[in-house]
């Protein structure tokens, strides 16, 4: 998924929409370098909560 895209969707989410589902396997794009994937990572975070473990039943943050 783009960052882009991603962000959007977070977007969403602060203004109150339900998302439910699997957090995005990887970033789809080679242009923007680590910041990009920066970017990626943080609002796979605040979405899903970040990865330890199994246990993915950790809260994300209230976006």
């Amino acid at each position: 998924m783009l960052p882009e895209t991603l962000e959007k969707i977070h977007s969403f989410v602060q203004q109150g929409i339900t998302v439910v589902g699997e957090p995005p396997a990887g970033i789809v794009t080679l242009s923007g370098g680590t910041a990009a994937e920066s970017r990626f990572q943080k609002v796979v975070d605040a979405l899903w909560g970040k990865a330890g473990g199994d246990d993915r039943e950790s809260k994300p943050e209230r976006c």
